[in-house]
């Protein structure tokens, strides 16, 4: 495993809230990268990301944005499938259907 990923991988533990409320399943660890399946609010599909030369890329459905900094990748993937305007009572309507269960 190379530097870059393993760097990625720590990462994305620093910040084990925010990644586990993505609904990770399907997690594969290869050579360059990682990838899984989330079921976000805004987005339910695969995520890939991959270290490059100069930073990585992600690739959201059939989006990917290149030459993200490490610090910025959880960021970005947080914005792009979880974060709306209505965050905060997407949240609260999903534990109280949680909760009804």
């Amino acid at each position: 495993m190379n530097t870059e990923l393993k760097n990625l991988l720590v990462e994305l533990l620093k910040h084990e809230i925010v990644v586990g409320s993505w609904g990770l399943t399907g997690i594969r660890i290869g050579k360059s990268g990682v990838s899984f399946h989330a079921s976000a609010f805004k987005y339910n599909g695969r995520i890939q990301i991959k270290s490059l030369t100069r930073g990585y890329s992600v690739t959201i459905g059939k989006t990917t944005i290149k030459g993200l900094e490490l610090s910025n990748v959880v960021k970005v993937i947080d914005n792009e499938i979880e974060l709306s305007p209505d965050y905060v009572n997407n949240v609260a309507e999903w534990i109280v259907k949680t909760d009804s269960k």
